[in-house]
């Protein structure tokens, strides 16, 4: 039976697991940034959506809306509240402090791969006694 991974003195499996925990921090990065920039946008357009399309299609906007951000414009609703407004200023910035998390994590491990940690082992101090 074969092992796919080993951990050992010479293999880098640390090292393996922090390069992909790396990538997969720079894309969810990247990911949060372009929905950090959607959910901006969709914030900013939802005036020119009204003007442009007129009160007929204000539903077609509640529903785009709807579909970029995740937030519901109830039937009376015009324009979001204040608490639309901090959740589509920071549930984008929380994600994409998440992946920047992830991303030192995966930085983190792969450098530890690199580093040999010396242990050693506790020395007893001897006490010598003085005389008078």
């Amino acid at each position: 039976m074969h092992r796919v991974l080993r951990v050992g003195k010479n293999t880098h499996g640390l090292k393996l697991v922090g390069a992909f925990i790396f990538f997969i921090g720079i894309l969810g990065i990247l990911f949060s940034i372009g929905n950090l920039i959607q959910t901006w946008n969709v914030s900013n357009h939802l005036d020119r959506c009204y003007t442009d399309l007129g009160a007929d299609y204000i539903i077609d906007c509640k529903e785009a809306v709807f579909k970029d951000t995740g937030l519901v414009l109830y039937p009376n609703q015009v324009y979001f509240n204040s608490s639309q407004m901090v959740q589509l200023a920071l549930k984008p910035m929380a994600c994409l402090f998440g992946w920047i998390v992830v991303f030192i994590l995966g930085i983190m491990l792969y450098r530890f791969g690199h580093h040999i940690i010396p242990m050693q082992k506790p020395t007893q101090v001897s006490k010598k006694k003085k005389g008078l």
